[in-house]
Order: structure tokens, then C-alpha cells, then sequence
């Protein structure tokens, strides 16, 4: 759930955008279970809405966002204006241990998150942020 979610907050603004990193990471992730787990893969892999017929296809889709985010990572302009963001991540991911776990779905974090985002922007009084160089 947290790379999922780094992840997209890493490299992209928009609540779309990061729900689909968030959901590629997260299929990708199962995937990575099921094979640890000695599970059958089925053909086509479905990761982040997409089917994926072979394990090189996939293996393109893996090699283009972690070039993302590695980029994003090296870019001290892009990575600092993040680190508020990671976080209201790390807060909302423990929060939801304590006392009972609130079981949200990714969505319901990327919502949370971005809310929470929002109302500081607001206290603070900054303008609203525009993507900083985000590679396409």
C-alpha cells in the first residue's frame, strides 16, 4: 500500500494519475505474492486495468514507471515539495492501524491524503502547486 501510494504521489498531481500508479504498484505487488506463494499466473496478467500477455510486456510497463520514479527521486525540486505529502501518507497509514484498523480501499487513501493536502495548502495560504517537470 505505501509504494503504491508513494509512488504515484512521487510522480504525478492529479487524483487519476495516481490512482492508476497506485493500482499498476498494487497489481504488480499481487503478482509478486502469487509467484512467491508458488499461486498459477494466469494469461493475461490484469495489473492496473490493463492485461499484460506476457511477462516481457510487463516487464516494459515495470522498467517505464520505476524510471519515473527514480527520475522524480533525483529531482530535488520534484522531491521536495513531496516529502509533506509522504508524510500524510506515512500519518494516514498508521492512523489506520489504531485502535481498529478502518480497512479503506487505495482510493479512500488517495482521497484522504489529497484532502489533506488541500485544507494545509489552504491554512498555509500557498498558491496551488503545478506539476513541477513530471516526465510523460
Amino acid at each position: 500500500m505505501e509504494a503504491g501510494l508513494k509512488s504515484g504521489f512521487m510522480i504525478e498531481d492529479s487524483k487519476e494519475k495516481i490512482t492508476e500508479i497506485y493500482k499498476f504498484m498494487r497489481g504488480v505487488y499481487d503478482l509478486r505474492s502469487k509467484i512467491v506463494h508458488g499461486d498459477k499466473i494466469k494469461i493475461p496478467l490484469k495489473i492496473g486495468g490493463e492485461d499484460y500477455y506476457s511477462d516481457y510486456q510487463l516487464k516494459l510497463a515495470i522498467i517505464k514507471i520505476f524510471r519515473e520514479i527514480i527520475s522524480a527521486f533525483f529531482d530535488e525540486e520534484r522531491i521536495g515539495c513531496k516529502k509533506e505529502r509522504f508524510a500524510i501518507i506515512e500519518e494516514e497509514l498508521k492512523s489506520d492501524e489504531k485502535p481498529m484498523p478502518k480497512y479503506k480501499s487505495g482510493e479512500e487513501f488517495i482521497d484522504s491524503i489529497l484532502d489533506k493536502v488541500e485544507r494545509k495548502r489552504k491554512l498555509l495560504g500557498q498558491p496551488e502547486h503545478e506539476s513541477a517537470g513530471v516526465s510523460k
